[in-house]
């Protein structure tokens, strides 16, 4: 366990990214008696290969430690492609479902990075839209998902 720090630039500051495990988390959690949020919704698709249950305990683990005050929620942030900021809606994301969320964005950028291959002319305008540079979301693969 530790943290790495470094600067987010939409945010204007320094954050620390938790180098926490999912499963140190969850262990955490247990120790204290806090139980991981309840899945609601719909079974998710496959995701960059991983499953509706990883992606469900990785949402969960999330939550957690966001409750645990391990991590800051997404809205002490601003999307990392568009800038937006609260009251815009802010989540997590994680394109890698064996560790933690490493990504801010706005629920809109979020639902268009996850249905990039089925749109892939909306991903790729807000990419032209946004991107200066070496982005993350930039290089992103456009096959291979079942989402």
């Amino acid at each position: 366990m530790g943290d790495t720090r470094f600067y987010h630039p939409t945010a204007g500051k320094y954050i620390y990214l938790m180098a926490y495990t999912i499963n140190e988390v969850l262990a955490l959690a247990t120790e204290r008696g806090l139980n991981p949020p309840e899945w609601k919704w719909k079974p998710l698709k496959t995701y960059n290969g991983f499953t509706h249950e990883q992606r469900v305990v990785g949402w969960q683990a999330m939550h957690l430690a966001i409750r645990m005050k391990l991590i800051e929620p997404a809205s002490a942030y601003a999307c990392e492609i568009c800038r937006a900021t609260p009251p815009v809606t802010l989540q997590y994301h994680s394109e890698d479902y064996c560790n933690l969320a490493e990504h801010v964005l706005c629920q809109h950028c979020h639902k268009l990075l996850h249905q990039r291959h089925r749109y892939p002319e909306k991903w790729c305008k807000l990419v032209t839209r946004y991107a200066k540079g070496d982005e993350w979301y930039a290089s992103l693969a456009m096959t291979g998902f079942n989402e």
